[in-house]
C-alpha cells in the first residue's frame, strides 16, 4: 500500500507542476485601461499610418500631438516617455529603454531633439491632447531619425489593480501594459545607401569554453528590414573552424548589433584568428563583405559573457528545457518505482 500512497503522490507532484508551468505564461484577466491614438499633423504624407512619419527642415519645429482616452471605471495617471530605438542581442529593433548601444555615426538621437516625458491623469472617459514638440538639428541630415513615445498606466495603479494568476502555487504573473507609437523624422524622403562595419571582434578562451563577440554596425541612418549574415571563423591556415548564421534580423538607425556565440565544438589553439562576414539584403541581391582579424584572449572570466548569452535565449525555449529536464527526472523516477515494485512481487 505504501508503494501505490508513492506513486499516488508523485503523479499529484506531476499534475501540480506541470500545472504551474501551464499558467506561468497566461494573461491576467482585463485589458488595456486606456485608448491611445495619433493626431496626425499636416506635415505628414500617409493620414493612415498609425505612427508618426514627418518631414522636418533642419531647424525647424514640429508638433507631435496624442490623443489618450480613459476606457477604465476609474481615474488613472499615465506617463508618456520618448526613446531613441536600439537593437537589440536577438536582432530586433527595441524601440523602449535605451538599453543597446548606438554608432558613432548617428546625427543626433531622437530622445534630443524632442520634448521630455509627460505624465498627464484621467478621469473616467476624459479624453485629452498631449504634445510633444520636436526641433531638428541645425544641419540637414539624410535618411531618419528613428524613436518611439511609450505611453504606460503610473506602475502603483497597475500593480493595485492585479491578480494572482495562480494561486495555489504561489505564482502571481503581472502584465505591465504599455503601448508604443513609432515616430520617424526627416528632413526629406531621399533614400540613404547601407554600410556596414563590424566592431569589437573579440574571442575569449578559458578552461571550459570559448566565446565569440562582435557587433554589426549600422553606419548610416536607415532602418534596415530582413536582412540576413553569414559568419566565419578561420585560423592561421585559413582553415575554416567554426560557422554561424542568422536568417533574419532588423537594425536601427546607427544602431550596434551585437552577436555572442559559444564555440564548444572547436579547440582554439592558435593566437590569432580572421572572422569574415557577409551580410546579404533580404532578397539576397546585394551582400557585403567584412572581415577582422582577432587575438584569442586566454584565462579570462567569461561567465558575464555567458550570463548574457543566457539572456538571449527566448522565455519560451528555457521553459521548454526546465519541463524537458523535469520530464526526463519523471521518467527515470518512475522506472526506479515500477523496478521496486516487480521485485517486491
Amino acid at each position: 500500500m505504501k508503494y501505490k500512497h508513492l506513486i499516488g503522490c508523485f503523479i499529484l507532484f506531476l499534475v501540480v507542476f506541470f500545472n504551474s508551468m501551464m499558467t506561468y505564461g497566461e494573461e491576467i484577466e482585463g485589458g488595456m485601461p486606456y485608448d491611445v491614438r495619433i493626431n496626425v499633423p499636416q506635415s505628414q504624407k500617409e493620414k493612415n499610418l498609425g505612427y508618426f512619419d514627418v518631414i522636418v527642415p533642419p531647424d525647424k519645429e514640429q508638433e507631435l500631438s496624442i490623443k489618450v482616452r480613459n476606457i477604465s471605471p476609474q481615474k488613472i495617471t499615465l506617463i508618456l516617455t520618448p526613446y531613441t530605438a536600439t537593437t537589440n542581442e536577438n536582432g530586433d529593433i527595441d524601440y523602449v529603454g535605451n538599453r543597446h548601444q548606438l554608432s558613432d555615426s548617428i546625427p543626433t538621437k531622437f530622445s534630443d531633439i524632442i520634448s521630455k516625458k509627460q505624465t498627464v491623469t484621467l478621469e473616467k472617459d476624459e479624453q485629452k491632447d498631449v504634445v510633444f514638440t520636436l526641433k531638428t538639428p541645425t544641419e540637414k541630415f539624410d535618411g531618419v531619425l528613428l524613436g518611439c513615445i511609450d505611453i504606460h498606466q503610473e506602475l502603483k495603479e497597475q500593480l493595485a489593480g492585479e491578480k494572482a494568476v495562480n494561486q495555489q502555487v504561489g505564482i502571481q504573473v503581472k502584465n505591465i501594459l504599455s503601448q508604443t507609437i513609432g515616430v520617424v523624422v526627416r528632413n526629406s524622403r531621399e533614400d540613404v545607401k547601407e554600410d556596414f562595419g563590424l566592431l569589437d571582434a573579440t574571442l575569449v578562451k578559458n578552461d571550459e569554453n570559448q566565446t565569440l563577440s562582435f557587433s554589426i554596425e549600422n553606419k548610416v541612418s536607415k532602418i534596415l528590414k530582413g536582412y540576413s549574415y553569414e559568419a566565419k571563423l578561420y585560423d592561421e591556415k585559413e582553415q575554416l573552424i567554426f560557422t554561424m548564421n542568422k536568417e533574419e534580423f532588423d537594425m536601427a538607425p546607427n544602431s550596434l548589433y551585437r552577436n555572442l556565440e559559444k564555440i564548444t565544438s572547436q579547440q582554439l589553439n592558435e593566437e590569432s584568428y580572421t572572422l569574415k562576414l557577409k551580410i546579404y539584403n533580404k532578397k539576397k541581391s546585394q551582400q557585403w563583405e567584412l572581415s577582422k582579424d582577432i587575438k584569442v584572449k586566454k584565462n579570462q572570466d567569461d561567465r558575464n559573457l555567458s550570463v548574457k548569452i543566457s539572456k538571449l535565449m527566448p522565455n519560451n525555449d528555457k521553459n521548454s528545457l526546465i519541463l524537458m529536464a523535469a520530464s526526463g527526472f519523471a521518467i527515470v523516477l518512475l522506472i526506479a518505482i515500477s523496478t521496486v515494485l516487480r521485485k517486491k512481487h
